[in-house]
């Protein structure tokens, strides 16, 4: 998520082409405040809140765990950090804040999403993004106001953006049990480091170009190839790659065994005939999930 706000994001590039755009609010009032977590907040089909799992934000600590929570209408959908081949993530302006000094956000598995050949990485429902606040003066209070933008989409896509301010706390900090139980929920999907807790393990991967890609429009350029294994049973793997511009992933043909205990995902690379980058020289990240466990 983008906080320096001294050059023009996507989402102020996206609004400027945009032009106007008529928008109606729909639903109730926003609901009150419940434990740690701020009010919800009203968008046009989503209400969007920040919740703690902790009830203060510890003696002498320097960063607090903080969550973003969308819940979405029926049908409508939001966006993975990489949102595949249409879309834009959720973007957090912070700059009116108190006590804090940066924000990280971390990213639960997504899901991916077909439509009109489109394929894009969303979530759908409820989700809650994990983000870390760095604080200017550790252990003390922290007040976070600011804005989140973000795209949201069913059979159209509307641009949205809602305010936020929680305010947490100094001083020692106790579990809060409601709000840490949702927080959890959606940290533990996560992607977690290669061959780790959540028992997946990629075992090789490796980019297979064709000797012949066609140079006169979007083909296939080759195939992502890995090789996965797990401890439990697979039962839906995937694999996200975040490539750079002019490429795209579509969704990989899954050879799984017999035990469900290995497989081989081959994902198809489509190329530009405008890109410049060559994939085999470029940085790429893979992501690789099965359900909601990845890493």
């Amino acid at each position: 998520m983008h906080t320096d706000r001294g050059f023009m994001t996507p989402f102020q590039r996206f609004w400027l082409g945009l032009g106007s755009i008529a928008m109606l609010a729909i639903g109730a009032p926003a609901s009150t405040a419940a434990g740690d977590a701020s009010f919800w907040m009203q968008g046009v089909q989503s209400q969007v809140r920040v919740i703690s799992p902790y009830t203060a934000t510890g003696e002498g600590a320097a960063t607090v765990p903080l969550g973003l929570e969308f819940a979405m209408n029926e049908g409508w959908h939001i966006y993975w950090r990489t949102p595949g081949e249409a879309g834009l993530p959720p973007e957090l302006e912070h700059g009116q804040s108190l006590n804090v000094q940066d924000v990280a956000f971390s990213w639960p598995v997504p899901k991916r999403d077909v439509q009109y050949g489109i394929e894009t990485f969303v979530y759908k429902d409820r989700v809650v993004l994990p983000f870390d606040v760095t604080l200017s003066d550790p252990g003390q209070p922290l007040d976070l106001r600011g804005r989140v933008d973000f795209l949201i989409c069913a059979e159209i896509c509307i641009p949205d953006s809602v305010d936020i301010n929680f305010s947490l706390p100094g001083g020692p900090a106790e579990i809060a049990v409601e709000e840490a139980a949702i927080f959890n929920t959606y940290e533990t999907r996560v992607p977690g480091e290669n061959g780790g807790s959540t028992g997946l393990t990629v075992e090789t991967i490796a980019f297979e170009p064709l000797a012949t890609p066609d140079p006169d429009s979007a083909t296939l350029a080759g195939h992502l190839v890995s090789s996965i294994s797990s401890v439990f049973a697979m039962s839906e793997p995937d694999l996200f790659a975040e490539v750079p511009e002019g490429f795209f992933v579509r969704g990989p043909q899954v050879m799984l065994a017999e035990d469900a205990m290995t497989a081989t995902l081959r994902s198809p690379v489509y190329r530009e005939n405008w890109a410049t980058e060559d994939l085999d020289l470029a940085e790429v990240a893979i992501t690789v999930v099965d359900g909601l466990r990845g890493v």
